[in-house]
C-alpha cells in the first residue's frame, strides 16, 4: 500500500476524506486516493466528512472511541 504523507486522506469515487489511518481511509484504491493538507482545502474541494474517523472537526480514536481535538 501507498504511504500517504498529508493531513487527510480522500476518495475521488466517494467524495469523502478520512484521517491517513482510518480504516477506510486504508480502503480507498490507490488510484482513487486524493492526498488533502486540511479540512478547509477538502470542503474547497466537494469532500465531506468521513463519519467513521472525523466528527464535526474532531478525530476520533478507532481503538477507545475517545474523541481528541484534530
Amino acid at each position: 500500500m501507498t504511504q500517504i504523507i498529508a493531513g487527510l486522506v480522500g476518495s475521488r469515487t466517494t467524495r469523502i476524506y478520512c484521517a491517513p489511518d482510518c480504516s477506510a481511509a486504508r480502503r480507498i484504491a490507490i488510484q482513487n486516493r486524493v492526498a488533502f493538507r486540511d479540512a478547509g482545502e477538502a470542503l474547497a474541494e466537494g469532500y465531506r466528512v468521513c463519519k467513521l474517523c472525523l466528527r464535526g472537526g474532531r478525530l476520533v480514536d478507532e481503538g477507545s472511541r475517545t474523541v481528541a481535538p484534530a
